[in-house]
């Protein structure tokens, strides 16, 4: 079964926030889902692989969905990052400047990364994080497992936050109870979120981590996908209310 079919995503604007694979997530529903897809960001992302529009309009895009059904855009964050893509790029791309309700007309849909985690597995968001658009159909949280059992201070974007949600300190080991705090705080995981909200907990790689998730899965409400998209994206295990439960 497709990943993306095993969510079950409705058509419409998907934003992803939260951390540990964030990137992968989209790339795999990228690849997988049926119909006419864009993938773009609301703050900053690495250029991704396949059709890339650099500050496109609205018929550049559709044109673009016309001949190959998906493209990713962007605008480069500043003209620096712009000189660099001729040769070899090491900047990100800002959102487009196109409304993501045009683009939700243009395709069936649009994959949003919401947030930032600097490649850490956990994290909390700032005070301007996560910047999910009124359009958003589904927010999906990801987070990943490979922080369990590491302190807070090393495994955590904005770790000063993290440890505030999550009522310990800086130094303390992040244990399945702690990321499920942090998971289920308004002020968290679920921050801005509009739409149907799920949880995907992934990197789940080895029996100890996917250990983890289960612990962490049984204390959350609503849909959890246990996955190691990066490794086995045909691996997934579904919770509902904490309960394991058939896809």
């Amino acid at each position: 079964m497709k990943l993306s079919d095993a969510m079950r995503i409705p058509r419409g604007v998907i934003s992803v926030v939260g951390s540990g694979g964030k990137t992968t997530l989209i790339g795999r529903l990228f690849d997988e889902l049926e119909g006419l897809v864009i993938r773009t960001t609301t703050t900053h992302i690495l250029p991704p692989d396949g059709t890339l529009l650099i500050s496109p309009n609205a018929a550049q895009v559709e044109r673009a969905l016309d001949l190959e059904g998906r493209v990713s855009i962007g605008c480069f964050e500043d003209a620096q990052s712009a000189a660099l893509f001729a040769g070899k790029y090491a900047g990100k791309l800002t959102k487009s400047d196109i409304p993501v309700g045009v683009l939700s007309r243009l395709a069936d849909y649009v994959l949003i990364e919401a947030d930032g985690s600097r490649n850490l597995p956990a994290k909390a968001p700032s005070e301007r994080e996560p910047v999910v658009v009124p359009e958003t159909a589904m927010t999906i949280a990801v987070a990943g497992m490979t922080a369990l059992g590491r302190p807070i201070r090393e495994s955590a974007h904005r770790p000063e936050i993290y440890a505030r949600l999550a009522r310990a300190d800086m130094d303390r080991i992040i244990t399945p109870e702690i990321m499920a705090r942090v998971l289920t705080d308004p002020m968290g995981s679920r921050k801005n979120a509009l739409g149907e909200f799920i949880t995907v907990l992934n990197q789940a790689d080895d029996d100890s981590l996917l250990n983890g998730a289960r612990q962490i899965a049984s204390m959350l409400s609503g849909r959890v996908y246990i996955t190691c998209v990066g490794r086995d994206p045909g691996r997934v295990e579904y919770w509902r209310d904490g309960k394991c439960s058939s896809l």
